[in-house]
């Protein structure tokens, strides 16, 4: 009886693992498991669609509360136990192990973001060790205003979701937070995960690279459409060559010369309006609510065609805002008037002569 116990709590953590990997990956902790997709209830990372279902994923997280946010772990991981329920309402637990990640929120935050390593250091299956991790987003501080920021740049990335599918896809979560050593009260919050490096690799057909590479040497069609959206959303903490809050992968096509750069971490836009983020004092603007076009310079004509992609998106733009009912009305309001006058700027040549074709870099 205890070996079937075993055998059928590794089954379930398999199948969690293969839901969150590339399929390569999958097949190979697969083995000869018949059909473990339907031990799994949900799909960690949907396509691109802006008519699929944007509800949550309930978890729980479960870990020493008080001694991670004592610590902020950077250098070495903290076991946890992540567990849901299916749809059979059977609770599916695992073992992980969880740490700190981040910059600026890593030192403000209470609870900063943290990485989960979705391995099961109990299985001394070895072949598990080299498990890609997965990003997680939290809310930072106790306010509800910081779950409305963490709302807001979950829908920036859903935003650009829609733009391209060279984009870190995102997961909303509800997390039910438990204090393994009953210090603290349970407590439920949002938070979103990031598909990981290595499955976004795979999904594109390509391969991370880390390189200090000029905005030039970067493919220039989804650099441009990268710049255009970064001041849609009033973001200038990002850069190529300094590869500040991007990734670059490389196609594994040899027709695709140039790397693709792709953008995370948005907490800093004018379109969250963060009240802690304050642009750099080196740039020329006062609050992260002004744009400023980071873009390097091409002719005035060139940019159209990525002006036109943002009038062809409009219309699920809008909608991703105003159909998410876990954002207030206020922050609601606000991403909306805040998209109103991106459009606002593209209606008017003059406005968009100036703030984007000659702001732009001259490199």
């Amino acid at each position: 009886m205890g070996f079937m116990k075993k055998k059928r709590s590794y089954l379930l953590f398999l199948s969690f693992l293969i839901s969150v990997l590339p399929d390569t990956y999958a097949q190979e902790l697969e083995m000869n498991v018949v059909d473990t997709t339907s031990m799994i209830d949900f799909t960690l990372f949907s396509p691109s669609d802006p008519f699929a279902a944007d509800s949550p994923l309930v978890i729980n997280l479960e870990f020493d509360i008080r001694e991670f946010i004592r610590k902020k772990p950077l250098d070495e991981y903290m076991p946890a136990i992540l567990s849901y329920t299916n749809d059979e309402g059977k609770e599916v637990r695992t073992g992980i192990s969880i740490k700190a990640r981040g910059e600026f929120r890593l030192e403000y935050c209470s609870l900063p973001p943290i990485k989960l390593k979705l391995i099961n250091e109990t299985t001394g299956n070895e072949s598990l060790n080299s498990m890609r991790t997965v990003k997680l987003v939290t809310h930072c501080n106790n306010s509800e205003t910081y779950q409305q920021y963490l709302l807001k740049e979950y829908l920036i990335y859903r935003m650009y979701n829609q733009m391209t599918d060279y984009s870190y896809r995102v997961r909303l979560l509800i997390i039910n937070y438990f204090d393994s050593v009953k210090k603290i009260k349970m407590y439920t919050r949002y938070g979103f995960v990031l598909e990981g490096d290595r499955h976004l690799a795979e999904r594109i057909n390509a391969v991370e690279i880390e390189r200090n590479l000029s905005d030039k040497l970067i493919d220039a069609e989804s650099y441009h459409q990268l710049a255009v959206f970064q001041f849609m959303v009033g973001n200038t903490d990002w850069s190529v060559p300094a590869i500040h809050n991007i990734k670059l992968f490389k196609f594994m096509s040899f027709q695709r010369e140039y790397p693709v750069a792709i953008p995370y971490d948005f907490d800093y836009s004018g379109m969250v309006n963060a009240f802690y983020a304050l642009p750099d004092e080196k740039l020329d603007i006062k609050t992260v609510r002004e744009r400023m076009y980071r873009g390097y310079c091409i002719p005035a004509e060139d940019f159209e065609p990525f002006f036109q992609k943002f009038y062809e998106k409009k219309d699920v733009l809008y909608s991703l805002v105003i159909n998410n009912t876990y954002l207030d009305k206020h922050h609601r309001k606000e991403m909306i008037v805040y998209l109103d006058e991106f459009f606002h700027i593209l209606d008017t040549p003059r406005l968009r002569e100036n703030l984007i074709i000659k702001s732009c870099r001259e490199l």
